[in-house]
């Protein structure tokens, strides 16, 4: 079977997949930079693949209080953000805590708090099902017609010489 059609409709469903992930991300995240979504076509099967660093499951779905998360990736994260530590409004000094302490009082909030997540990948599957499920079925219906057409093309051309 030739998929013509559906395959035109899948690759603009993955740049509308991959676009729209993006979009619900703030710029500064750097996982921004590092999403996509992947058309793989083998034989007569379709796939549509999410590739992101693992760390995209907690910013879709956040984290849940409990565990110390993991101290290095937040000194990377303020420093990637370029996060100046202010004097704590508690503290009887004025001094600012260092990158390290702030790393950790950061992780102790999400130790006790947890953090929400954003839903990007959720909301973003949510919006190509609403808007790609009637182009798909189209698509197929389009494709099975066109080869139908082609398959009995020869039949009509000979009832047409009697």
């Amino acid at each position: 079977m030739i998929w013509l059609k559906l395959t035109e409709v899948l690759e603009e469903a993955t740049e509308f997949l991959t676009y729209a992930a993006k979009s619900r991300l703030p710029g500064d995240y750097s996982i921004r930079e590092n999403i996509k979504f992947v058309l793989n076509i083998d034989n007569d099967s379709f796939t549509i693949d999410f590739h992101a660093p693992d760390y995209w499951k907690y910013v879709d779905g956040g984290r849940r209080p409990g565990k110390f998360p993991p101290v290095d990736s937040l000194i990377s994260w303020i420093r990637k953000r370029n996060i100046k530590p202010r004097p704590l409004p508690s503290s009887k000094t004025s001094v600012p805590p260092t990158i390290n302490q702030l790393a950790f009082l950061i992780g102790r909030k999400i130790s006790k708090e947890g953090v929400k997540g954003n839903r990007f990948y959720e909301l973003t599957v949510e919006e190509f099902k609403k808007e790609f499920t009637q182009k798909i079925e189209d698509a197929i219906t389009e494709d099975i017609s066109n080869q139908l057409d082609e398959f009995l093309a020869p039949i009509g051309d000979q009832s047409n010489q009697k």
